[in-house]
């Protein structure tokens, strides 16, 4: 396939992901919520996890160390996440979602929902699940070593 600037997969996925940061921190601020779409993200893989290293999550999102840092200093500040030091090694932080932040997610997925429902508005149930199972498998592509 030839490489069009426009048109390329890198291009486009960046394209989308900042759009979508955007439209969600514009609607989260319209709720007076104010947390950034990278915050929300690891609250996400949080709710979904239970718990995580902060080297985890910085290798899922692809942060640096110091972004990483940031986000879970930002929840952490408004109480809702907490860390601990991991029992196997010492210089390891867990990080998790207190009460407070359970119950954030649960106020701030309703506002996530209906941005993800806007950034798929004409496209139907099938051509969603086909465009997750591309993009799967174009991840999966570039995973193979």
């Amino acid at each position: 396939m030839k490489y069009i600037y426009k048109e390329s997969l890198g291009l486009l996925s960046r394209s989308i992901s900042k759009a979508l940061g955007k439209k969600l921190e514009q609607k989260l601020k319209k709720h007076n919520i104010n947390i950034t779409a990278e915050q929300w993200s690891v609250m996400s893989m949080l709710q979904y996890e239970k718990e995580s290293s902060q080297k985890n999550i910085s290798l899922i999102f692809g942060y640096d160390k110091v972004m990483v840092l940031r986000i879970v200093r930002g929840l952490e500040s408004i109480g809702v996440v907490k860390k601990r030091v991991c029992t196997n090694d010492k210089r390891t932080r867990i990080v998790t979602l207190t009460d407070k932040g359970h119950a954030f997610y649960g106020e701030i997925l309703p506002i996530a929902e209906a941005t993800l429902n806007e950034a798929y508005r004409g496209l139907s149930e099938r051509e969603i699940e086909f465009y997750a199972q591309i993009s799967e498998l174009i991840v999966r592509n570039l995973e193979i070593q």
